[in-house]
């Protein structure tokens, strides 16, 4: 996934989000049935990566 005011060129359109040009973006997870480690509070998602 990319989240980025304009689409990369090598990158499928369903593979980027856009965002607001010079803002910040917060990405929320909604976890559906979950089970485990997510209902303990266990679970952390990888970290972004800016490239």
């Amino acid at each position: 996934m990319h989240f980025a005011p304009t689409k990369p060129q090598d990158v499928a359109d369903g593979n980027w989000l856009p965002t607001s040009p010079g803002q910040n973006y917060r990405l929320i997870f909604r976890f559906y049935g979950a089970k485990g480690e997510v209902i303990h509070g266990e679970y952390f998602p990888p970290a972004i990566k800016n490239s």
